[in-house]
């Protein structure tokens, strides 16, 4: 076999794990050391993940000097939709999203807003990684992403 192929398949492998293993713990409510308050729904989630993926988060929980802000345990979220907001934390945990022709365009606005690239590309580059044209009732086109990170 092919190192470049084993090497990829191995950091492919890893990725999974990883994501698989942050999922678990957040499912659990284990190590939770946030939460995102949008209206009267709370996200508990995890600085470390929401830093890593959002240069927006990342000022919010660190100081210019990179250390942690200890304050910032609850941050409240102004004129979001808690639906989009749970969609876009979901794909950072599991990279899986639904786009639908009804959602694209709210999810990519949360996602600039918040500065999250890795969902603002899925929906930019509709390339054969997206599964196509899973036809609803309502006759939009639901696309689901999957791919190798949340972000």
């Amino acid at each position: 076999m092919d190192p470049k192929a084993i090497k990829e398949g191995l950091r492919l492998f890893q990725s999974t794990l990883l994501q698989d293993g942050l999922k678990e713990l957040l499912n659990e409510n284990k190590f939770v050391d946030c939460t995102l308050k949008v209206g009267d729904r709370s996200f508990p989630c995890h600085k470390l993940i929401m830093a890593a993926c959002s240069p927006y988060f990342r000022e919010i929980f660190f100081s210019k000097d990179a250390k942690e802000v200890e304050a910032n345990k609850e941050v409240v979220l102004d004129d979001v939709n808690p639906a989009i907001l749970d969609m876009i934390i979901t794909y950072l945990y599991s990279a899986e999203i639904d786009l639908t022709d009804e959602n694209v365009q709210d999810i990519f606005a949360v996602a600039n807003r918040f500065q999250i690239p890795s969902v603002f590309a899925i929906i930019q580059n509709d390339n054969k990684e997206v599964v196509p044209a899973e036809v609803t009732d309502v006759g939009s086109t639901r696309r689901t992403r999957r791919n190798g990170a949340g972000c």
